[in-house]
């Protein structure tokens, strides 16, 4: 679960809007 934060701040994105994004996509896939 590590790499997910570094992939993030790869990206550009903080972890804030990482965890945004994760539930965003999560409840889409339902």
């Amino acid at each position: 679960t590590s790499l997910v934060p570094e992939m993030a701040a790869y990206a550009g994105f903080s972890f804030g809007e990482l965890v945004q994004w994760m539930v965003e996509d999560a409840s889409c896939n339902r």
